[in-house]
């Protein structure tokens, strides 16, 4: 009998809409099951210990990208904590961008989802994303940018109209943002030295809701997708944007893409720069190291 822990996050887009609905359809899907529902990432910590004292086969979140970021972060955590704890994750997208769902082509329907994820989805080894600045270590599943995307970020977290928030946030956040210059290295060797709108170090394929940032992306070839737009005129701009939803912008001729295991973002002394990690944003002061944790999650897909 297989023992599934759900791990709802109520602070995620439709989360809690979708559980109540999804609830009633469980008793065919599940044999085994406990529910918790945390009010902050510090309960994910709480909800794993639950996990392992009951001996869950499978975790299951309900949420969006950001509740992804948390979990994989406390599942990474855990595993420290307890080495022999093998437990398989899987992740029922309720967000409002459910950009990780749409890259490795889960139903992007809540309940479709569940039950692909809880019928038929099958467990499957995924890179999982590390990235090391200001002193401190934060794993992510799905993409980091640095630079623009961390300004659409929270433009977007301050409107109460998320549906329709990414893509005025985008265009909004590009008229007024200044490119910043960086340096990238690339598995040691520099790569890029220039003005950039956004330096995106993927695994995933998609953020802002539908934005093809790396097309090819894939999340078990244990390599970073690293796309980078360099600063252009605002005519360039506006012709290039709308062809990052089909992913044809990899071939516009201020666009830079190419694959690594190790990234190195460096700034210029005293400067800042702002990045999202799963879609939560933070603000750098130093340096951003990227490393690649290859096949280190299994995830039910």
């Amino acid at each position: 009998m297989t023992k599934t822990l759900f791990i709802i996050n109520p602070h995620a887009g439709r989360a809690q809409k979708v559980w109540r609905v999804l609830e009633r359809q469980l008793a065919s899907w599940v044999d085994d099951y406990s529910v918790i529902t945390t009010q902050s990432p510090d309960d994910i910590a709480t909800a794993l210990q639950q996990a392992t004292d009951m001996t869950a086969d499978r975790i299951i979140s309900i949420g969006g990208d950001g509740t992804n970021k948390f979990m994989v972060n406390a599942l990474m955590a855990h595993r420290e904590a307890y080495p022999d704890f093998d437990c398989v994750f899987g992740c029922i997208p309720a967000g409002t961008g459910r950009d990780f769902a749409r890259g490795v082509g889960l139903p992007l329907d809540s309940l479709k989802a569940a039950e692909y994820v809880l019928m038929k989805a099958q467990p499957r080894p995924v890179d999982i994303g590390i990235a090391t600045f200001d002193g401190q270590r934060h794993y992510f599943l799905n993409v980091s940018s640095a630079g623009i995307a961390n300004d659409v970020v929270q433009r977007v977290e301050r409107s109460p109209k998320r549906p329709w928030t990414f893509l005025w946030s985008v265009l909004s956040a590009l008229v007024r943002y200044e490119p910043e210059h960086v340096q990238i290295e690339l598995d040691g060797k520099m790569w890029f030295e220039g003005h950039i709108y956004v330096a995106g170090i993927a695994n995933g394929k998609s953020i802002g809701q539908g934005i093809l940032i790396a097309p090819d992306a894939i999340v078990d070839d244990g390599l970073f997708d690293v796309v980078v737009a360099e600063k252009m005129t605002t005519w360039q701009l506006m012709n290039a944007f709308p062809t990052i939803y089909v992913g044809k912008h990899i071939s516009h001729p201020k666009v830079h893409s190419n694959r690594a295991r190790h990234v190195r973002i460096t700034l210029p002394k005293q400067a800042s720069i702002g990045i999202d990690l799963d879609g939560e944003p933070a603000t750098v002061y130093d340096d951003i190291e990227y490393e690649i944790a290859p096949s280190a999650l299994r995830m039910l897909l």
